[in-house]
């Protein structure tokens, strides 16, 4: 969940642009990058479940 900045989403050939109070939920497994595209830093919580 991004709480604070934007943050660009990449899961293997799609992007998503991410703001306050947005969340994914993707396979891991999957080739996938964050980036902070905003003028601040972000701050985002990752939940990782056990397996």
């Amino acid at each position: 969940m991004i709480i604070r900045g934007k943050v660009k989403f990449i899961l293997e050939d799609k992007e998503y642009l991410l703001e306050d109070g947005d969340s994914v939920y993707f396979n891991s497994k999957k080739p996938h990058k964050w980036k902070n595209v905003g003028k601040k830093k972000a701050i985002i919580i990752l939940v990782i479940p056990a397996q």
